[in-house]
């Protein structure tokens, strides 16, 4: 009896143990996500080479194929560095090396509060713009230290070269593949149209111009072969990915921020919370066509219920009880 008695005090006291940390845990993943949590931009789709990317806080974050880039993230790239990522409204960037950029605003919700607002301080990158460029032109731009490039649905490739480089006068360059972009300084503004590049001056004495022929410095790194046809294919479904998503925000399926602050990865019991949030999520009311089909399965085909043979069995036979009422009289 003894130790029957102790077990069950060591049961108690486990489970008492159990509880509590269970209640711990509930209290500390009900806590709201931070109100500057940061919104996605998009995934990274190739890294090679020496590729660095620090958060907003200038804190550095190891990263790998796969992870998620955010808004405020700065990449650079040394001699061999380079990646590739496809952003939130299904667009893509190439980081090509020796490069270093910001992204400074990245929106994409499916609505008109969508933005998209990069910074190119130095090197080249090719963008190909998704539904931001080609529903919200005016909402997304890149940024340079001597000009503003902007697009009309445009598959482009900016570059910034500093002073005293070797590769070529300072100043913005942009290169257009497909679509179109401008470049606009206080000085003016140049539309650049396909297979042509524009340039203005790093000292911005002389307005934006086209160039006479595309600068040798535009070539084809790599991986670039792994880039041909994107502007075509993102073109063909940016409109669905658009609708899917405003339709994942409506729905509330997705978070308009990500669960993160300052670019950190979520921590464990944020990790909790957005699998209960799944878990919830995946619960839904059951389907009118799986309604549907159950009454056909108890029906006999015309309409009318089928007869439960449990019943039938343990229901009275009420003519043999009249019969025998008399009888027994």
């Amino acid at each position: 009896m003894r130790s029957k008695s102790r077990l069950l005090s060591r049961f108690f006291l486990l489970a008492c143990a159990l509880l509590c940390l269970s209640c711990r845990i509930n209290a500390l993943a009900q806590t709201p996500a931070p109100a500057n949590a940061a919104y996605v931009a998009g995934q990274i789709d190739l890294m090679e080479g020496d590729v660095r990317i620090v958060d907003k806080q200038n804190a550095r974050r190891a990263v790998k194929v796969g992870d998620k880039v955010y808004e405020g993230d700065s990449i650079t790239t040394g001699a061999t560095g380079e990646i590739h990522m496809t952003m939130e409204d299904q667009g893509f960037i190439a980081v090509r090396p020796n490069t270093k950029m910001r992204i400074a605003q990245y929106r994409a919700e499916g609505d008109d509060d969508d933005k998209g607002v990069l910074s190119l301080l130095v090197g080249s990158m090719r963008s190909i713009t998704g539904w931001i460029g080609k529903y919200h032109p005016k909402s997304y731009a890149i940024n340079t230290p001597t000009a503003t490039i902007g697009i009309r649905g445009t598959d482009h490739e900016p570059k910034v070269i500093p002073e005293g480089s070797s590769e070529g006068d300072a100043g913005t360059y942009d290169k257009v593949n497909a679509g179109g972009s401008f470049i606009n300084t206080p000085q003016g503004n140049v539309d650049v149209t396909p297979n042509h590049a524009g340039f203005a001056p790093h000292d911005g004495r002389v307005a934006p111009h086209m160039l006479a022929s595309v600068p040798s410095f535009f070539r084809p790194t790599r991986n670039e072969h792994l880039i041909e046809g994107k502007h075509d294919q993102i073109q063909r479904i940016v409109q669905q990915k658009r609708e899917e998503r405003r339709q994942q925000i409506r729905s509330g399926l997705r978070p308009t921020r990500a669960p993160i602050v300052n670019g950190a990865r979520p921590n464990p019991v944020q990790r909790l919370q957005q699998a209960r949030e799944q878990q919830k999520q995946n619960v839904q009311p059951a389907r009118p066509e799986a309604t549907a089909a159950q009454a056909h399965s108890t029906s006999n085909g015309n309409g009318t219920p089928k007869a439960d043979k449990r019943q039938e069995k343990t229901k009275p036979n009420n003519h043999e009880d009249k019969r025998k009422k008399p009888h027994e009289k």
